[in-house]
């Protein structure tokens, strides 16, 4: 049985074409996997992450200001998925990092890799030395609630949860000469919704049976800062926002900082009656 499917891997495609091609065709789910990880860069710290992508949706849109400039809300960074070891003593992307020792840049290293890794920046080989936990022996990896066979007998969509870090300023002014200083400062990382991951063959997984679909963008159409007892609310609608700040209501009182994304509605259809029937 071993040998009859080692032929039928072995065995060569036989090309019918009138007219030879002169380059290779190639791996088209390998080029769909690579762009969505271009547009992720799940597996980057966000100081070596390009301006592109996901990444430049979010600095796109922020920072978002109220009409007044006296509050602020700054993007900070994002991270979808948990990275942390096996038993979760180690935690964060810095595990899988080394130093350069020609420049001193940051170097990726491979745990399940033998041999040296080469600097990005300066090309120079540095030794793979990635950090293994001390209690369970595995190195830090993405962990995941439900894998890809999981979902598919759940019928959940293969997805990491998305976060995001969003920082709130808020300014005084001084009435009299109009100079603006800062009263405080809040930074939290909010749970921003679940981000579809791609499979190995390249497709995205989602839920089979889906009463409503979440948007974490174009919720709201335009909610702006409102001072309302010692309290910052977002219920105005007199000046435009773009559609992509929606997701986000930031509600900040004396002693708590809490932001959150909405629930997504699901409009009512009213239909018309027919014949012989009354609506109440």
């Amino acid at each position: 049985m071993s040998n009859t499917n080692q032929h039928v891997r072995e065995r060569q495609r036989l090309d019918f074409a009138k007219i030879q091609g002169s380059i290779q065709i190639p791996n088209l789910i390998e080029v769909q996997k690579k762009s969505y990880q271009r547009f992720l860069q799940m597996d980057l710290l966000p100081s070596e992450r390009d301006d592109g992508g996901l990444q430049s949706v979010f600095t796109s849109v922020f920072p978002i200001r109220d009409f007044r400039e006296m509050s602020q809300l700054e993007f900070v960074d994002y991270s979808i998925g948990n990275w942390e070891c096996k038993c979760g003593n180690l935690k964060g992307l810095h595990h899988l990092r080394a130093t350069c020792r020609n420049c001193g840049a940051s170097v990726v290293t491979n745990p399940y890799q033998t041999g040296d890794v080469v600097c990005q920046k300066c090309g120079t080989f540095n030794k793979n030395t990635p950090t293994f936990c001390n209690k369970c022996g595995d190195p830090v990896a993405m962990q995941l609630k439900y894998d890809v066979n999981e979902c598919q007998e759940r019928g959940m969509t293969y997805s990491a949860p998305l976060k995001v870090t969003i920082r709130l300023t808020i300014y005084d002014k001084d009435p009299d000469s109009g100079a603006k200083t800062i009263r405080d400062i809040k930074e939290q990382e909010v749970f921003y919704g679940d981000i579809p991951l791609m499979t190995d063959n390249g497709t995205l997984h989602h839920q089979r049976h889906r009463a409503r679909h979440r948007q974490p963008v174009a919720s709201f159409a335009g909610r702006l800062f409102r001072k309302r007892q010692q309290s910052l609310l977002l219920p105005r609608q007199d000046h435009s926002v773009p559609r992509l700040v929606g997701g986000i209501r930031v509600r900040h009182q004396e002693h708590s900082l809490r932001a959150h994304r909405p629930q997504a509605q699901v409009p009512r259809l009213h239909l018309p009656a027919r014949a012989g029937h009354e609506v109440k």
